[in-house]
């Protein structure tokens, strides 16, 4: 069926300090991190109807899982930017 909003909002409330402090141990800053945890509501949002993501047993590791990968690719960005 997908995601609900109620769930969402909830999960949004519930996880983002924990999102927020684990994006701004990247030692990137605060605005980065607070830019990394929206993507990672983002995505949540994109895919709220695929039942992959909609019926999995934990989403808070779901949402930790997909920060840390757009954290990942955004320091590989700036790096091969930094580098052309």
């Amino acid at each position: 069926m997908g995601l609900g909003n109620t769930k969402i909002r909830e999960l949004y409330e519930t996880e983002y300090p924990t999102l927020f402090r684990i994006a701004c141990a990247s030692g990137l800053g605060r605005s980065f991190a607070d830019d990394m945890v929206q993507e990672s509501f983002q995505a949540l949002l994109e895919r709220r109807d695929d039942p992959k993501v909609a019926e999995h047993e934990n989403l808070q590791g779901w949402l930790v899982v997909t920060l840390r990968n757009k954290i990942a690719t955004a320091v590989s960005y700036t790096h091969l930017r930094a580098h052309e």
